[in-house]
């Protein structure tokens, strides 16, 4: 009787999990054996309601090649995990449309393409990690918005950031020691980071270029370091670093041994503001971009210009949209107004002035004001425009 009861309880829990249409909880498959078991006791699975495993990320035993059979899978409640396998792309996985957790992708060998993840709009996050032969990221350029971090790093194939759709990256974004990338093209349409952004060690990047959308950091730093071939900010002139937070380490640009154009208005802008609240470190590079001090001059500023505020003032004038200036120990010869963007909204000469009146015509609610001596010092400030 014990022994009638056994079976018709593993015949019993046996079609419970064969005909149940999807596990609760996370999947994990270590081996190949693991994939085509779950397509026997779950072919109608379509969510997983967890995260789903494909390899772990310290187990280097996995037999994985072939997920093809996975292809009723549409949405993840948890991350998507690719560690280790022995996939060469993610056949299986094209009909995936949702993974509300981190898109990790991380040290599978033989794995070229990503094209199977084309249907993947928002994520809470991206990283790409360790994949010798990805040479692009194709597959994931529909990816509008990601909730948590991007990190894009160690892909020594990789050869561009394909990303066109990404516009908010809302936690921090990392391209680190990619030693093919030779181009951020793909990453025209981003607009938003939440947090830091770092660019380092990228051995053949040359260019910024094609980041000219992206307008807000809100993170502690900007760090551009150790890309040997890099030779020119050029790309990031639109982005307002005083977005950074002035609580972390700001605008960083270090040991980039070939760059030597650093000298973007918004950079000069920037470095005319008082250090303590809009912090820098510019060390390492060449020539006009060799240290802080070589940046100023190529700005046309010296150490020397930055700050002395208590040495003018500003008023706004809001009967008549002016800015009243007005100096202390030195005389004016001219005024520039720029827009948080680094484009001038309005500029005005004259021979030697104590105060002056300048008019704008700007809907910016604050602006950067720069005053020209009779000596040709050059001072900036902000001014909040109600």
């Amino acid at each position: 009787m014990k022994l009638l009861i056994s079976i018709l309880f593993f015949f019993s829990f046996s079609l419970c999990e064969i005909f149940a249409q999807c596990p609760d909880g996370d999947v994990t498959f270590i081996y190949q054996q693991d994939v085509d078991h779950f397509i026997v006791a779950y072919p109608d699975c379509t969510q997983i309601n967890g995260s789903l495993s494909i390899g772990e990320l310290n187990n280097y035993n996995t037999s994985i090649s072939d997920i093809s059979a996975l292809n009723n899978i549409t949405s993840i409640i948890g991350q998507l995990n690719i560690c280790h396998t022995q996939l060469s792309n993610l056949q299986g996985l094209q009909n995936l449309n949702n993974v509300n957790g981190k898109l990790f992708i991380y040290e599978n060998n033989q794995l070229n393409s990503l094209g199977q993840l084309s249907n993947l709009t928002e994520t809470g996050g991206v990283e790409v990690f360790l994949n010798q032969n990805l040479e692009s990221l194709n597959g994931i350029e529909n990816i509008e918005t990601s909730y948590g971090n991007v990190r894009i790093g160690y892909n020594p194939s990789l050869q561009n950031i394909s990303l066109s759709s990404l516009n908010s990256v809302f936690g921090y974004f990392d391209i680190i020691g990619n030693t093919a990338l030779t181009s951020l093209e793909g990453l025209n349409n981003l607009t938003y980071i939440g947090s830091l952004f770092n660019i380092s060690s990228n051995n053949l990047l040359t260019t910024l270029e094609g980041l000219e959308s992206l307008t807000t950091i809100e993170g502690s730093k900007f760090d551009i370091n150790n890309n040997n071939q890099l030779t020119s900010l050029q790309g990031i002139e639109n982005l307002n670093l005083e977005s950074l937070s002035d609580s972390g380490f700001g605008l960083l640009v270090n040991s980039n041994a070939s760059l030597t154009t650093c000298n973007l208005q918004n950079v000069c802008n920037y470095l005319s503001l008082d250090s303590g609240n809009n912090p820098r470190e510019i060390t390492g590079n060449m020539g006009n971009c060799l240290n802080e001090q070589a940046v100023l001059a190529a700005c046309n500023l010296s150490v020397s210009d930055v700050g002395r505020s208590n040495e003018w003032q500003v008023f706004y004038q809001k009967q008549t949209n002016s800015l009243f200036i007005q100096t202390e120990d030195f005389s004016l010869q001219g005024i520039q107004i720029y827009n948080l963007e680094g484009q001038l909204i309005a500029d005005k000469n004259m021979n030697s002035s104590d105060s002056e009146k300048i008019q704008i015509n700007s809907v910016h609610s604050v602006v950067l004001v720069k005053v020209i001596s009779t000596e040709g010092k050059v001072f900036s400030k902000k001014v909040m425009i109600k």
